[in-house]
Order: structure tokens, then sequence, then C-alpha cells
């Protein structure tokens, strides 16, 4: 539990420091660095998720001997790890978006923040279950499991707008890991907030 707690913690003061207060600067920099500290902080719940793969790949002869024996499903395996692990992420969650709402500055509703934030670490604790229970070693899922996150962070929209990946990748755009589309929905509801639509829509022109 304490490397859980001390990964968020550690990535909040890395936010903290290098991003206080930028969330009260309207200005085209500032907004795209807003961006960015939110696709990151989305991001980062997929690659978090992958310190649960070893337990699950270690557990796997335990499961397979006790389903044998009729103890259980692997469901019902799998849904007790999820809960555990959701339960856990209520206040790993909650420590971490107050951290670094409150410390950036970032506009908009904390409770949307933090719902998003949470809700991505969930999907991102799914993620990783389904890795680690179809990949046949604890290697390889910890090596798809971040491969798989890092090519859809292509896709995001960050390092190339959506707008203009070629016709050939738009359907990948629409599959992406959990932490891509949480930067989506999160960002565009602190920012929308802040500064309006029209606003917003012209320094994001300007900063291109």
């Amino acid at each position: 539990m304490a490397f859980r707690v001390g990964d968020k913690m550690f990535m909040a003061i890395i936010a903290m420091t290098r991003y206080w207060g930028i969330g009260d600067n309207m200005d085209a920099q500032s907004i795209q660095s807003v961006s960015a500290v939110l696709y990151f902080f989305f991001g980062l719940c997929a690659y978090s998720a992958a310190a649960l793969v070893p337990s699950l790949a270690m557990e796997r002869p335990l499961l397979f001997r006790e389903r044998a024996d009729g103890c259980y499903r692997a469901v019902t395996y799998y849904f007790a790890k999820f809960v555990e692990e959701a339960v856990l992420c209520v206040f790993t969650s909650l420590m971490f978006s107050i951290c670094v709402f409150f410390a950036i500055r970032l506009q908009g509703s904390f409770i949307m923040f933090w719902s998003i934030y949470f809700l991505t670490t969930l999907v991102a604790i799914v993620l990783a279950f389904g890795f680690a229970a179809m990949a046949p070693t604890m290697e390889a899922a910890n090596l798809l499991l971040p491969t798989y996150v890092t090519t859809n962070m292509f896709f995001g929209g960050l390092y190339i707008l959506v707008d203009r990946i070629p016709n050939g990748w738009q359907w990948y755009s629409w599959i992406l890991s959990p932490g891509i589309l949480g930067d989506r929905l999160c960002s565009t509801n602190l920012r929308m907030k802040a500064l309006g639509p029209q606003m917003f829509s012209l320094m994001m022109r300007a900063a291109r």
C-alpha cells in the first residue's frame, strides 16, 4: 500500500512545485502548459496501474488450483481484486487531486476533476487486469501494457491535433487508453469554464 500511495504523492509534489499557480495565467503558453500537465496526469493512471500486474501474475497458480477445487469462479476473483483496488483508489485519487488541483489553481469544478481522475484510474485498473490475464507471463504483461499505453499517447491530440491525424489512423484515436480520454473530458471542462468557448478558441489558434 505504501508504494501505491507513495508514487501518487511523489508525482503530486513534482507537479505542485513545477506548475505552481499556473492555472491563474490566461496567456496562450500557460493554457498550453495546463493542457500538457492534464495530459500527463491522466496518462499516468495507466502507467501506475502496471504495479498491479506482478501480484496478479504471481497469484495465477493459486487461482488455477482454487478454481479446480470449486472455491470460486474467475469472475469472482477478479471482481474481488477490483473492489479491493477501487476502495484504495478512492483515497489515493482524492489526495492526489486535492494536492494538484489547488496548488496548480486549475479552473472549473474540483468534483469534476476528481471524478474523472478516479474513474480513469478504475478503467486503468481493469486494463492492467486484462493484460495480466491474457499475457502468458508477468514479463510479457509488463511489456505489453506500457507499450499499448505509449502508442495511445501519439493519438491523444497533444503531439498532433486529432484533426491532423492521417485518415488511416483516425479509428485508433477512438479506442484510446483511459488516460487520454480522461484528459480530453477534464481539460475541456476546466478550460471552457475558465475562458469561454470563443476566447479559448482564439487563444489556441494563437498558440499554434
